[in-house]
């Protein structure tokens, strides 16, 4: 349940992030959606390793991670495409 809350939190925040009128706000607004992601993001590596079976944890937690690390890298270019 952590992780779902943690995502909420990151989610909303980064909504609300679109509609700050200055630096400060949209910086503060944004600190809060870190923490929100940051709490998810940990999760994620503890929801692979207890759904996946015993002799391919490993092998579940590296796609995981794999596919994490290739949505940072993908997402910034789209957005610098379409933005």
């Amino acid at each position: 349940a952590t992780g779902i809350v943690g995502f909420a939190i990151a989610f909303v925040f980064i909504v609300a992030c679109s509609f700050a009128i200055s630096f400060w706000p949209f910086s503060w607004i944004y600190f809060i959606s870190a923490i929100g992601g940051a709490v998810s993001l940990s999760n994620t590596m503890n929801l692979c390793s207890l759904s996946a079976p015993k002799t391919i944890q490993g092998k579940a937690m590296g796609l995981s991670q794999s596919m994490m690390s290739l949505g940072w890298f993908i997402v910034p270019i789209f957005g610098a495409v379409l933005g």
